[in-house]
């Protein structure tokens, strides 16, 4: 069999063998893994679930119809063009720290560093509003992301009210020029009123007939435009004004201000996504299959 390599950085199919011989879990009910596709298998065994028919502790899965649930949402990245677009890919399925850090695009790479209280469950992670963010060691600058190109999304399973109004689920920022930022719900702030807000490399845009962070929120941008999206809509979007990408690391569950976090988020994440830039058909493929891969799992909200 020839050797599989998707991503540059490593190889999956050599990770594959790895943990097929150490996996203990292999040899009750086991399920051929010739029908997944190797960055399934490769994220699935990092994150330590087995392929067999035990049930999982996801309520009603067995651990075979979760690897079917991410070979779906893996299969489905591949057919719409998406696989290649992502920086990094969160699920944060598995419910311990350990697996909710794994990064499912490369799970050889940008695993999260958790700082603070959080609370890990199979619904996700969640912040605490004083002290939860989280390292992933990816830096806009000298990522695919390009200064016309590059965004975030993020899905959220909670509506807590934020514990301050400047409260944010992604970024880093380095000025007002030289930034790459996302919230999602805003207790206050002018021109925000309990809205969205975005920063992408200088551009602004806020939303402030939005008051709900239920849901799936991106921020993207293309070209002269920045917009914000939210369950596979549209809502907004400013002209660029010719900002650039930061050359410091993003933060989940708060910003990067020049080293430090800023803005402790307190809801639970339910996935975070760093990508290149995508076109509008392809932001709402990749929303679509989020959607689709909540339902599945049970953990949809919204």
């Amino acid at each position: 069999m020839g050797e599989i390599s998707i991503n540059p950085k490593f190889n999956i199919h050599e990770t594959y063998k790895k943990v097929r011989i150490l996996n203990p879990y292999r040899n009750s009910g086991v399920v051929s893994p010739t029908s997944f596709e190797a960055e399934t298998a490769a994220y699935m065994y990092e994150i330590n679930i087995p392929d067999n028919t035990s049930p999982s502790m996801y309520t009603g899965l067995s651990n075979y119809e979760l690897w079917v649930i991410i070979d779906t949402y893996f299969k489905g990245l591949k057919t719409n063009g998406l696989l290649n677009l992502g920086v990094f890919d969160y699920p944060m399925i598995g419910g311990t720290e350990l697996t909710n850090r794994v990064n499912a695009l490369n799970p050889n790479a940008n695993a999260l560093v958790w700082f603070g209280s959080w609370i890990h469950s199979i619904e996700g992670s969640k912040g605490n509003g004083s002290n939860t963010y989280a390292k992933t060691g990816a830096i806009p600058n000298s990522t695919i992301m390009t200064d016309s190109a590059g965004g975030a999304i993020v899905t959220s399973g909670t509506n807590n009210t934020p514990s301050s109004g400047d409260t944010y689920e992604f970024g880093a920022q380095q000025s007002a020029s030289q930034s790459n930022i996302f919230t999602i719900r805003r207790s206050s702030g002018t021109g925000t009123n309990r809205g969205n807000l975005g920063r992408l490399y200088g551009t602004v845009y806020s939303s402030s007939d939005y008051y709900n962070a239920l849901g799936i929120h991106a921020v993207n941008r293309v070209g002269q435009f920045a917009q914000f999206w939210r369950d596979g809509l549209n809502f907004d979007h400013s002209i660029d004004s010719g900002g650039i990408r930061p050359s410091i690391e993003v933060y989940v569950g708060a910003v990067n201000i020049n080293g430090s976090p800023y803005g402790y988020s307190n809801q639970r994440f339910q996935g975070v996504i760093m990508h290149g830039g995508l076109t509008s058909s392809q932001m709402i493929a990749w929303m679509d299959l989020i959607k689709d891969r909540e339902i599945a799992l049970g953990r949809k909200t919204w």
